[in-house]
This record gives structure tokens, sequence and C-alpha cells, in this order.
């Protein structure tokens, strides 16, 4: 079985290469219809994730509801109906989908059902794959690398029955076939790229572990533009990953104030020998989170100019865009959203009880290593800033209360008011995707910087201290 699936690998990703420019060619009929029935949901409203398109499914008192997307070629999409919940789709251009939903079942009908039945199978098998990984992951006895690859086996074993009995029943083109094949495949090499962390690394390489896992053939995915236009989420995963991997061994993450972290990153990528499409993705990948990060300022907005320049045509703009219009409302000057948040004491608080002072805020947690080593220099600025009109506040993302509790006991030099962020729509309106976060808010409720800088936050607190209000 262990030379089955290292054929299986072998076999597949030189497809990609060789197949590039055959696959996924624009169908003259490039509409797709889904209609569903979701009874529970009536009179509500569902997203969809679709690549490159704002789309919804609005359904009536009966629960139906129907929506026509322009697809260029097969893609796969999601129904989000609850949070954290969705339908995993794979459309192909010309192939309407029926769905009934509830919360016992879900069926499909239509020219494109049979690939979502298989579909949906196939994310069955993904989840126990992950149930399963996750136990082993958490036990004390760790596996041995004979235990480690009978786990893949077992899984891609029922994979393979799966897929083998759908193919003969079911007419498929190359590019169904890639597709989805290539879900499951690239999953699977995210779970064992995962897993194989559980070794040290003499133990990997003496027992030929990643080769035996194809992890090798990772490599191949660095050349793939299949899979990323049909918007397959495991490649993403996949990818994701091993753009982390790559950045965090070749960034020095304590000089980040001299390089900043985008500008390092898009280096990388000009330096790697991806493909195009792999570029193109990862440099989406950099603008999107350090929007996120950082704020869309003047640096990113000339590597954005720099990504346009290499992809004038690039749908992953849309994206960009969508992200900068998302966080306008963090801009200087914007009014800060109002918050309501408990107190270590038990006492609320809200934005307006600071009004008239200006409003220092440290995100953080305990678990959080950069936000404690943040705390000397923050101590420093409560001393400096004493007799001021200004407000630190500390606002925690931890799960655990008592841990909490007792750091802000075992620390009194962190003056200000101690705020409970985790669970509240806090974290949301203020874009806290990472912390330590930083942000700075005038006299007024208005933003000075969302997206403070640790090295330069005197400079901040000053411009609110003596702005004239």
């Amino acid at each position: 079985m262990k030379n089955q699936i290292n054929l299986f690998v072998i076999i597949l990703f030189p497809l990609i290469i060789k197949c590039e420019n055959n696959l996924i060619k624009k169908d003259s009929n490039t509409t797709v219809r889904i209609e569903l029935n979701a009874i529970e949901y009536k009179n509500d409203t569902l997203g969809l994730r679709v690549p490159y398109q704002d789309k919804k499914i609005i359904l009536d008192s009966n629960g139906i509801g129907s929506v026509f997307l322009d697809l260029e070629h097969a893609t796969y999409i999601y129904i989000e109906y609850e949070k954290y919940k969705n339908v995993h789709l794979f459309l192909e251009p010309g192939k309407d989908v029926s769905i009934h939903l509830d919360s016992n079942e879900l069926k499909f009908t239509g020219p494109g059902a049979p690939a979502n039945d298989y579909l949906k199978q196939s994310n069955e098998i993904s989840k126990m794959y992950n149930d399963s990984a996750l136990f082993i992951r958490r036990r004390e006895k760790r596996p041995s690398p004979e235990e480690f690859l009978e786990f893949h086996n077992f899984f891609n074993t029922k994979y393979e029955k799966l897929y083998d009995n759908f193919i003969q029943k079911t007419k498929l083109t190359t590019e169904e076939k890639y597709i989805l094949k290539g879900e499951f495949l690239t999953y699977s090499l995210y779970m064992k790229q995962n897993m194989i962390r559980l070794f040290d690394k003499n133990v990997r390489d003496s027992s030929d572990l990643e080769n035996k896992c194809g992890l090798n053939y990772i490599d191949h995915l660095y050349q793939d533009t299949i899979l990323l236009k049909a918007n397959c989420k495991s490649i993403k995963i996949v990818l994701n990953n091993n753009y982390n991997h790559i950045q965090s061994e070749a960034i020095n993450y304590e000089e980040l104030e001299k390089k900043p972290f985008p500008l390092e990153v898009f280096n990388l990528i000009q330096q790697s020998g991806f493909s195009k499409d792999v570029k193109e993705h990862w440099y989406l990948c950099t603008l999107n989170y350090s929007i996120h990060a950082y704020g869309y300022n003047d640096l990113l907005d000339s590597l954005n100019g720099y990504f346009v320049s290499l992809y004038p045509r690039s749908k992953y703009s849309y994206y960009i865009n969508k992200t900068k219009k998302k966080l306008a409302h963090l801009s200087p000057g914007k009014l800060a959203p109002d918050f309501e948040l408990t107190a270590l004491d038990g006492e609320v608080y809200r934005l307006d009880d600071f009004k008239g002072k200006v409003i220092f805020i440290d995100v953080w947690a305990t678990w959080c290593v950069p936000c404690k080593k943040g705390f000397p220099k923050i101590v420093k600025l409560i001393e400096k800033y004493k007799e001021e009109d200004i407000q630190f506040l500390f606002m925690t993302n931890d799960r655990n209360i008592g841990n909490w509790k007792k750091y802000i006991k075992e620390h009194p030099e962190l003056k200000g008011k101690h705020l409970m962020a985790r669970g509240t729509p806090f974290l949301e309106d203020y874009n806290i995707t990472g912390i330590p976060r930083y942000l700075i808010i005038d006299k007024e409720g208005r933003f000075i910087d969302a997206f403070a800088n640790r090295d330069r936050l005197e400079d901040s607190i000053e411009v609110g201290l003596n702005k004239n209000y």
C-alpha cells in the first residue's frame, strides 16, 4: 500500500505540468445555477464564498432560493449557513445543482449532483482523518514511524476505494478527475506535513519518513496552477504552510523594524523558482496578511503597486481591495467603534467612559511571548505619562481567566484598566487578527493609529496629547 500511495503522488503531480495548458478551458456555457432548499433557514440570506464575486442566496418563506454564477472553469465554492458551518460544492459551468439541506441530511440533485455526492463522502473521510490525527497528537505516547505510516495509509485506502468506485459509475472529464482527486491528495499531504513534526529530525531521516510519505513531491505544487484556479482549499493550506516555513527559515524577525516583513517576503518571492501563478498567490497572501496586521500604509501601497505591475489583470486584486475597504474604518481620523468590556473587578466599561483622554490599547494574552516581552516598554510609557490625560487599557484575548487574573496580580506595574476582550465584538470591530496589537485613540474618540508600531508608540501618544482639540 505504501508503494501505491507513492505511485499515486508520482503519477498525479507531473500531470500538473504536462496538462496545464489543456485543463480548465473556458466553456462556452459559463453559467451554473444553484438552487437551495433549506426550510430551517427560511427568510434568511446565506453567504457564498465564490472566487472574485460577492454573492448571496436569499431564501423565501419556504426556505427556497437560487443564484446564478458565471464561472470560467471548474471551481470549488462554499455556502455559509451558520458561523463556521458551510456546504462545500464542486461546480462546473453548465452543470446546475439543487441542494436539500437540513439538520439531518444534505442531498444533491441535478447534473452537478454526482461530483458533489462524491465530495461530501470525501469530506467525511477528511473529517475522520483530522479528528483521529488530533487524538494522536494529544495523547502522551507518540506513535512510531510504522504506526504513523499505517495511520495515514488507512485513510488513503478508504479514500482510494471511494474514488475508484465513483469514477467507475460516473463519466469524468480530465479536469474533474484531476481537481477532485487533487483536493484530497493535497489535504493528505498537509496532514502528513503537520504530523511529521511529532518526530525528531534524526528519526525522520533514519526512517526515510518524508520520502515514504511522499512529502518530497510537495515541490510539484509550487508549479501548479490548476488547483489554485479551481479554488481548491487544501492546496492553499499546503502552500500557505510552506510559505510560512520558508519565511521562518529566511527572515530574522528580530530585525523587522529595519527590514519590514512584507518587503522581506516580497524579496523571497522574487528569488523563488515557483511558477508565476504560485508566486501571484504568495504575493496575495503577503499583502492580505500585512494589511490586516499593519493597516494599509505607504509601504503596502507601494508593494501593491508593484504587484499590480507584475499582474495587471490579476483577479486577486479583488481580495486586496476588499480587505482595504473592510479596514477603512480603522484609518486615522475615523471614529473608533464603541465597545463594552468587563474589567478584572467586574465593572463594565465603554469607549465613551474614557472620552477626554488619549486612549492607549494593548491587546495581549498570557500565552503570547512577544506580548509579555513588550511590557517593559509599556511600563516606561505608563511612568512617563502618569501626569498626562492618558488611559492605558490592557485587553486580553485569554481563554483561561485564572491565568489572566494570576498574571495581573503578579505584575502590579501594569497600571491601567484590565479588560476581557475574548468572545466580544471588539476583536472583530477592531480587526484583531494577531497580538500584540497597539492602538492609539485621541481625546475625541478618533483613531490616531490603529496599527501602532511598538518602537514608535511615543510619537503617536504625543500626537494625541498635543493635538489642538
